[in-house]
């Protein structure tokens, strides 16, 4: 049986290039706002969620913050365009597990997913 991952991101692009890089070796679920994928989160029970900062309504920081809430053992890979150090900084005071800024090379985001879950 494959772990779960959701995916939470406002761009449409972004959703299918993750899950067209992760749905072979994962099942992936997705969530296009931070409100979805709460809800998502709290249905699925991924090991792993991937958020984007940018969302409308409710941000990547409260997605984190939430989901850590509910589940300290559920990682949080932010996915982001963020890259400057103090949203880096941010995202994991948030609780975040990881920081992957975009544009990513699918191949790093698969490596990456694979080095988290196998902490």
């Amino acid at each position: 049986m494959k772990q779960k991952i959701l995916v939470a991101d406002d761009e449409e692009n972004i959703l299918n290039l993750v899950k067209l890089s992760l749905s072979h070796q994962y099942d992936v679920v997705l969530a296009k706002n931070g409100k979805e994928a709460v809800k998502v989160f709290e249905k699925e029970k991924p090991v792993l969620v991937l958020v984007d900062l940018m969302m409308p309504g409710m941000d990547g920081y409260e997605v984190c913050k939430a989901i850590k809430k509910k589940s300290k053992s559920t990682l949080v890979v932010v996915l982001s365009a963020k890259g400057h150090r103090e949203d880096i900084l941010k995202g994991m005071g948030c609780g975040a597990d990881d920081y992957i800024t975009k544009p990513f090379d699918p191949a790093e985001l698969v490596v990456r997913v694979e080095m988290n879950l196998l902490r």
